[in-house]
């Protein structure tokens, strides 16, 4: 009998385990995550607070780094991405490539999934709840180049998709809800825009992709259902009078140009990047509609700054941003227009960034939508240390520089990054060489030239970052007010249904409400209220 009672006092006290997660763990809120080597600092979106922190030994095992030859246990992250709902996505690589899962609401890591070779590129599909990965090439046991995941179930294990190709097969994809059941993917080194089905998770079908060798960045536009896509092209090399002073750290091979001025050549040259922004990039960024499966053009920058083009689009796909390869002199703005119609060029922008080459030294760019700011792109360029601001509702558009930080070189590194908070005034832009983050903050009254540097942060080495809110809980919030507007209705009718109608609803927002209430209250219990406006907005960068 004692063992029997004492069987029940155990059981008994298991339940509550289970209760105290769901009703006592903190919500961290809206927040700012950033990646970096050493791990992940989550903080308040005015930058004020550290909300919650994961060093890099958490889930990066010391292994050797591929470039120094030399033990490490930094963390390499590719991509980052949000559900939106459940978790927070990364796609990283310490010796091993792997899918990190973490939970939205606290920052806990809840999954470490191993995946295919070089985890490039991130995209969440919102109505499939699935996270889409593409990468750069196989791993034992991972026989394929695009990996699956599903939010609903962390241990369900998709086969890849593979592209059928040999070698490396760097490259993005494009998986979007008005997209139906398909999504496509490039490869830097094969003239082919594949179509995938996302149900039976295999190439559904090939396009070819005009007098070109391959393909790399894209973007997509809801609008008209097009998609962008940088074309990549052989050219002459090694020579004054060449196409490319350098034929690239591969050197010389048997190429046929197909583009510019020495069109037909075949012989030594070279294909690929070494050939961007040369006079051969004729054709730059590739419009294909997905609902004819056509290309119906091609577009360019001014030629008087360079050729060719990075596509960027805004979360909308109201505006298509042309990225050029002219050392950060300007930005082509595209206007999509209806499905089958090719876009039309709306204007170029001076961004003029300074120091860079013919390369794209643009490296990042966000896009703000809402009733204060209107139409706002802010650019970010690794080769100096200002930001651009463009008010894209005034003809010409309104340009305004700000400096992020007085160094005398650039602390952007490689890639530096740019987001915004979504309904705040507060712009995250990241320091990669110098450890630090730089929080803009624009004016409440919608006057870009009245932005500024609120807060620097040091000692918080990144390589990405992403605005993360849980909007499920958001739209939550948003239905029980409409549900108590509808109610409160009802009672003009001085009907008893009414009447009890508003009381459940009452009583069920009070519930929700209570317990949202609660979160918040241990989320801010130590920290500052955080700036907002009351307005509907864009995230600028969320595209699904």
């Amino acid at each position: 009998c004692s063992f029997v009672a004492l069987l029940a006092v155990t059981v008994s006290a298991s339940h509550p385990t289970t209760d105290i997660y769901y009703h006592e763990k903190s919500v961290l809120g809206p927040a700012m995550w950033t990646f970096g080597p050493k791990g992940i600092f989550i903080h308040s979106v005015d930058g004020s607070e550290v909300l919650h922190t994961l060093p890099n030994t958490m889930f990066c095992p010391t292994h050797t780094d591929y470039m120094t030859r030399q033990e490490s246990d930094d963390c390499s992250f590719f991509d980052v991405a949000s559900d939106g709902h459940k978790h927070v996505w990364a796609a990283v690589h310490s010796g091993v490539s792997r899918v990190e899962a973490f939970e939205i609401d606290t920052g806990a890591l809840v999954a470490s999934v191993p995946t295919c070779s070089t985890p490039l590129d991130l995209d969440y599909h919102p109505a499939r709840e699935e996270m889409w990965l593409h990468c750069a090439g196989e791993t034992p046991g991972h026989d394929g180049h695009i990996d699956i995941f599903s939010t609903n179930s962390l241990a369900i294990d998709y086969d890849p998709i593979h592209l059928n190709e040999t070698g490396r097969v760097y490259g993005r994809s494009v998986f979007h809800s008005s997209l139906g059941n398909s999504g496509y993917a490039s490869v830097y080194n094969v003239p082919i825009l594949y179509k995938i089905d996302l149900s039976t998770k295999e190439v559904e079908e090939r396009f070819d992709i005009p007098l070109s060798t391959g393909s790399y960045e894209m973007a997509y536009s809801p609008i008209n259902k097009h998609i962008y896509l940088r074309s990549r092209v052989c050219c002459t090399c090694g020579a004054p009078e060449a196409d490319a002073e350098s034929c690239g750290r591969m050197g010389p091979s048997l190429v046929d140009v197909m583009t510019g001025p020495n069109k037909g050549f075949s012989g030594n040259g070279t294909c690929s990047n070494a050939c961007e922004g040369t006079v051969a990039d004729t054709h730059g960024v590739f419009e294909f509609d997905t609902v004819s499966s056509t290309f119906l053009g091609s577009h360019n920058i001014d030629s008087k700054f360079g050729f060719g083009a990075d596509p960027v689009a805004s979360p909308d796909g109201k505006y298509i941003a042309l990225l050029g390869n002219d050392g950060g002199q300007s930005v082509r703005i595209l206007k999509p227009s209806k499905n089958g119609e090719l876009s039309s060029v709306a204007f170029d922008i001076p961004v003029n960034f300074k120091g860079g080459d013919q390369g794209v030294v643009i490296t990042d760019a966000v896009f703000i939508e809402n009733d204060v700011h209107g139409d706002i792109a802010v650019f970010a360029s690794s080769k100096d240390n200002d930001i651009v601001m463009v008010d894209l509702t005034r003809d010409p558009p309104l340009v305004r520089k700000l400096t992020l930080t007085e160094a005398q070189e650039s602390t952007g590194g490689r890639d530096r990054k740019i987001e915004w908070a979504p309904e705040t005034n507060f712009i995250w832009v990241s320091g990669t060489d110098s450890d630090e983050m730089y929080v803009v903050e624009l004016s409440g009254d919608g006057d870009i030239s009245k932005a500024r540097v609120s807060t620097t942060l040091t000692g918080v080495p990144s390589s990405q970052l992403i605005f993360v809110e849980n909007y499920e809980r958001k739209r939550l919030i948003q239905m029980m007010a409409t549900r108590n507007s509808l109610a409160r209705n009802d009672v003009s009718s001085s009907n008893g249904l009414g009447t009890a109608s508003l009381v459940l609803s009452i009583i069920s927002i009070v519930l929700v409400l209570g317990m949202l209430a609660k979160d918040m209250m241990k989320k801010n219990k130590n920290g500052k209220p955080q700036d907002t406006i009351d307005t509907k907005s864009l995230g600028s960068k969320i595209t699904s």
